[in-house]
């Protein structure tokens, strides 16, 4: 990401508190806080069953606003020093691992124009070259026994 870029702010959805209201916000683009993360461009995003239970105001962040999404794919473009993956691979995002048995705070957000994510090396998982169609690869429902994410967690 250059410098111009990390000093932009980005388009989220967010989840204000109270049922059927979502609303477009500018927030600042993520930074890398730890070695381990990356910083990916969100090219597609997905709305998952618990997406409009948050929606529907019966589940989602105590802590209100809330940036929505946990499924996504994208582009990296900064996380230099990830081991298994590069600036520039297009890697899918699922449930954001924080090292801890909960999700823990903010690791939602795929539903705006970047996202941090944590422990990238066990929370992304790169798309092959030959990958064409973002909806091939990794969300959840009918496709789940097809994704990167089956083959990694023997789901």
């Amino acid at each position: 990401m250059s410098s111009n870029q990390s000093n932009k702010s980005m388009k989220a959805i967010v989840w204000e508190g109270k049922p059927f209201h979502m609303a477009v916000e500018d927030q600042p683009i993520p930074r890398i806080n730890d070695p381990n993360d990356v910083v990916i461009r969100i090219t597609t995003s997905a709305i998952c069953g618990s997406d409009l239970h948050t929606y529907r105001g019966l589940a989602g962040s105590k802590n209100p606003p809330w940036t929505m999404g946990h499924e996504g794919i994208g582009t990296i473009v900064q996380g230099e020093e990830v081991r298994s993956l590069k600036v520039g691979d297009r890697v899918t995002v699922g449930i954001i691992s924080c090292g801890y048995y909960d999700f823990g705070p903010d690791l939602g957000d795929t539903q705006a124009q970047y996202i941090r994510v944590p422990l990238a090396d066990s929370s992304c998982f790169k798309l092959p070259p030959s990958a064409e169609h973002d909806l091939d690869y990794g969300f959840c429902g009918p496709s789940l026994d097809q994704s990167p994410f089956d083959q990694w967690w023997g789901c």
